[in-house]
C-alpha cells in the first residue's frame, strides 16, 4: 500500500510538472490600433544570458498561446517581439494555475525625429585628485502622435562631450531599472558622440558617464544635447568647489549626498551646459 502511495504521488507530481506553464495573450500595433499577425514572439530566460526557451507565433487576429511542459513557472521569463528592428519586450508572471496572460504592443519604426523633450536631467560632478567623474542622465520622453519608434543608423541620442580623459560609456534604463549598456560612436566632429538607442514612444532614461581632467584644479563643463530639457539639476561635491556659470542658479545643499546643488530650466538644443 505505502509503494503504490508512493508511485501515485511520483505519478502526479510527473503529470502536474509536464502540464508545464501556459503563456498566451496578442500583440497590438500601438501606432495603428490593429492586432499584427504572422508576429514572431520569443520566450526569453535572462539567467546567464537572454537563453531562448520557446518561440510562437501570432495568428491572423495577432493571438498567440505557448504552452510548454518544462517551463518553472516560478522562474522569471520575459516575452519579447521583435518588430520592425525594434525589441519590445514585458517580464512573464504564471499565476496560481501556471498560467500567463500577457499582450505586447509594438509601435511603427520611424527615421523622422519625432517631438522629443528631455523632461528631467541630472548632471553629477565629482573631482578627486586629478579628475572629475560625470554623470549625465536624461529623462526622454517620446510624443509622437500617433505614437511611434524613432530609429536612425546615424544616431538617436545626439550630444557633444568636452575635452575627456576616458571614452564616454552609456546605458538605458531597461525592465526593473536594469542598466543596459549602449555603444557610444562617434559623430562628425571632435567631441561629438551619437547613440543608436530605439527611442520608443514614451519614457527612456538614458545615462552617460566619463572622467574629465582636473589636474589644474579646474573643469570646463560644456556638454550639450540635441534635444531641449525642460530642467536640469548640477549636483557637485565636494561642496566647497566653487561654480561660475551664466545657466545654472543656486539651489541648496542635497539632504543625501551632501553636493551643492544648482539649477536651470528650459534649456535650448545644444545649448551648452
Amino acid at each position: 500500500t505505502f509503494l503504490a502511495a508512493c508511485l501515485c504521488l511520483i505519478a502526479s507530481g510527473a503529470s502536474l510538472f509536464a502540464a508545464g506553464g501556459k503563456v498566451s495573450g496578442r500583440v497590438l500595433n500601438g501606432s495603428t490600433g490593429s492586432p499584427v499577425p504572422n508576429q514572431h514572439l520569443q520566450l526569453l530566460m535572462p539567467r546567464g544570458g537572454m537563453q531562448q526557451v520557446a518561440t510562437v507565433v501570432t495568428d491572423s487576429a495577432g493571438k498567440y498561446e505557448l504552452t510548454k511542459g518544462d517551463l518553472a513557472t516560478d522562474s522569471f521569463y520575459l516575452l519579447q517581439a521583435d518588430y520592425q528592428g525594434v525589441n519590445y519586450n514585458t517580464p512573464v508572471k504564471f499565476d496560481d494555475r501556471s498560467q500567463a496572460k500577457i499582450d505586447i504592443t509594438v509601435y511603427d519604426a520611424t527615421r523622422t525625429a519625432p517631438p522629443i523633450r528631455i523632461q528631467s536631467s541630472r548632471i553629477i560632478l565629482h573631482a578627486e585628485g586629478g579628475k572629475v567623474h560625470v554623470q549625465e542622465m536624461f529623462a526622454l520622453h517620446n510624443t509622437s502622435n500617433p505614437p511611434r519608434s524613432y530609429v536612425n543608423p546615424d544616431g538617436t541620442f545626439l550630444f557633444h562631450l568636452g575635452k575627456t580623459t576616458s571614452d564616454p560609456s552609456a546605458a538605458v534604463a531597461g525592465l526593473m531599472n536594469m542598466p543596459l549598456p549602449q555603444p557610444v560612436n562617434p559623430g562628425k566632429g571632435e567631441g561629438n558622440f551619437n547613440i543608436q538607442y530605439p527611442l520608443k514612444p514614451g519614457l527612456t532614461v538614458l545615462m552617460i558617464a566619463y572622467d574629465g581632467d582636473y589636474g589644474a584644479n579646474k573643469l570646463d563643463l560644456g556638454d550639450s544635447v540635441a534635444y531641449p530639457i525642460d530642467s536640469v539639476e548640477l549636483q557637485v561635491s565636494p561642496p566647497n568647489l566653487t561654480v561660475a556659470s551664466q545657466l545654472f542658479k543656486p539651489a541648496g545643499v542635497g539632504a543625501e549626498s551632501g553636493s551643492q546643488k544648482y539649477v536651470a530650466q528650459n534649456v535650448s538644443p545644444n545649448a551648452p551646459l
